[in-house]
């Protein structure tokens, strides 16, 4: 059955189906709940509808006091039961029977014509469709509340934006949840089927991506806009889509290409149409092989390519010099000078003669002696007499005075060095100064210096210069009478210390003490000491004069030894000392 739905209303219930259907449904009466409905489609933003109400119904009688809000009106035909097998139409699809719908829907005429399902609602619990409102009160006897939806189209829409399922539907939504995609949207570059065709970014690319300054053309990929390709001359250096192919290709910093650097070697370079060349070359180089991708590849400070590509540096007698883009002279050849000053003619002068001797004015004329500069260096030829050439150096000539020198005695490097004494040179050979310490000259040679050691010691206790052996009784004879003269029986001379021995006899059998006197005379200038010794170590005696002793045994041998030892003390002279050993002769 279909129900046609009516307007035949009071003025209180026209009213509420206005505000509930937007006057979508014919005849219906609004019952109070909008479960479900979202204020979109036809809803102003103070909360009114602006539904279109079917004009000329006749006026319908006010609602009791009690605010009843069912109507006076006969109910429409029922038509046929609800509880037929259902069909497959949905929501605010087509139909023109109840069993068109699917179950718990009803065939109803829309307002604007034509007829579409609509759900029935619990009216406790209402759940109606997005942008639906539950409709709870008809003038008809329909089986229960039903879902009307709000605004002027029948359209099942959760976005709002009128696309979806339903005859109301201005077209298809493939997206409920964008209100930018639908079957109406204009298709962009964004990696959605935004016109719900099933094709994704299929769109115009001029449209989708409208081309930025010096863009030749744009392409959608994955769902951005990218620069296909760019007007010649021109590139997306930056990378940024939107200010299009902003780098002109005819600058040194991009030159055919974005980042292609237009530098060449030693050149100030230009870019253009694409291509590095050199504007000009830096000072000291130049473009000698004509090819401008090596730059300027040849220094113009060479003796090859002089200031100018192929200026050849030459100069007479001269090793050339171009290092500062000019031809100069770098050094003159052996022998030769510039002495004039001039670069042009090289180095005109030779250098090897007495006037121009190894330089410009430079005289070989050495002092005391005789120059030759035949090798272009000034050199000794020969020296005059008494003068020598001693430290090799020809320019100052013959400088060592031979007869005076101490380090140049009578020739060069013969120096005047005598053993323990300082020299000096004398008309050529050395003679001893002074002498050192304890040292003296006394052979009068000075070739060996100061040759006496006064304060070395000959020998050593036990050793050295042996006096003999000589009687010491004081009394001999037969009556043993007095024996107290010396007899000097033995004397050394020196001018440095020695150790000396002698030994004391027993020449009689008289009871009397045996002895020796040993005496020490020093020279003028020297001073020398006497040391007596009774065996290595013990000393008897000390000074110029010593006597050695000894009591005489009756029946036995009393001779005995003893040591004598000279210590230089101070002063030196070639005069000697004098050591005498005395004993009383039997």
């Amino acid at each position: 059955m279909t129900y046609s739905l009516n307007r035949a209303f009071g003025v209180m219930h026209e009213a509420r189906l206005a505000l509930a259907f937007g006057g979508l449904l014919t005849g219906v009466i609004a019952g109070g709940c909008a479960a479900g409905g979202d204020g979109g489609g036809g809803i102003g933003g103070d909360g009114g509808r602006d539904a279109a109400i079917e004009s000329g119904a006749p006026d319908a009688a006010a609602p009791d006091a009690g605010g009843d809000a069912s109507a006076d009106a006969a109910p429409v035909d029922a038509g046929p039961d609800s509880s037929l097998t259902p069909g497959s139409a949905g929501t605010c699809e087509a139909c023109t029977i109840d069993e068109d719908c699917m179950t718990g829907s009803h065939c109803l005429v829309l307002a604007g014509g034509g007829m579409a399902c609509l759900p029935g609602c619990p009216g406790e619990i209402p759940d109606c469709p997005p942008r639906f409102d539950c409709v709870t009160d008809f003038s008809v006897g329909l089986p229960g509340p039903i879902c009307a939806p709000l605004g002027e189209r029948c359209c099942v829409d959760a976005d709002g934006d009128l696309h979806g399922t339903g005859v109301g539907c201005l077209g298809i939504d493939c997206n409920d949840d964008d209100t930018t995609v639908n079957s109406s949207a204009m298709e962009l570059c964004d990696g959605l089927d935004n016109e719900c065709n099933g094709t994704v970014d299929d769109g115009d690319p001029d449209l989708m991506c409208p081309r930025g300054a010096h863009v030749a053309a744009e392409g959608c990929v994955s769902g951005a806009c990218e620069i296909a390709s760019c007007e010649p001359g021109w590139d997306d250096c930056n990378g940024l889509r939107e200010d299009g192919c902003e780098t002109p290709l005819d600058t040194t910093v991009d030159c055919g290409g974005c980042g292609t650097s237009c530098a060449l070697p030693n050149a100030l370079t230009t870019c253009a149409s694409g291509s590095c060349g050199i504007a000009s070359c830096e000072p000291g180089f130049g473009d000698c092989d004509g090819d401008p991708s090596n730059g300027c590849e040849t220094a113009l400070n060479t003796v090859d390519n002089c200031g100018v590509c192929g200026g050849v540096c030459l100069r007479p007698n001269a090793i050339p010099d171009c290092s500062t883009g000019t031809c100069r002279i770098g050094s003159c050849n052996p022998n030769w000078d510039n002495c004039n000053g001039n670069d042009t003619d090289g180095c005109e002068t030779t250098t090897a003669n007495n006037l121009n001797c190894g330089g410009c004015g430079i005289l070989c004329n050495p002092a005391n002696g005789f120059g030759d500069c035949g090798l272009g260096s000034c050199a000794i030829s020969s020296c005059l007499a008494g003068w020598g050439d001693c430290d090799g150096g020809a320019m100052n000539g013959c400088e060592t005075d031979t007869r005076t020198s101490a380090s140049h005695c009578g020739s060069c490097g013969s120096p005047c060095n005598l053993p323990n004494a300082s020299a000096s040179c004398s008309i050529g050979s050395c003679v001893v100064s002074a002498c050192s310490g304890d040292f003296s000259n006394c052979d009068g040679v000075q070739t060996n210096g100061c040759e006496v050691n006064h304060a070395s010691v000959a020998g050593s206790c036990g050793g050295g210069g042996n006096a003999g052996s000589y009687s010491g009784d004081r009394s001999c004879g037969f009556i043993c009478s007095s024996n107290t003269s010396w007899d000097a029986f033995s004397t050394f001379n020196g001018t440095a210390g020695g150790w000396y021995r002698a030994t004391v006899t027993e020449g009689s059998d008289c009871p009397a003490t045996i002895e020796h006197r040993i005496r020490l005379s020093s020279p003028a200038g020297t001073n020398y000491d006497m040391v007596v010794h009774r065996g290595c170590g013990t000393v008897v005696g000390t000074g110029d004069s010593v006597t050695v002793s000894q009591s005489d045994s009756t029946g036995s041998d009393d001779d005995f030894t003893y040591y004598v030892q000279v210590i230089h003390v101070s002063g030196a002279s070639c005069g000697q000392w004098t050591l005498t050993f005395e004993g009383h002769g039997c």
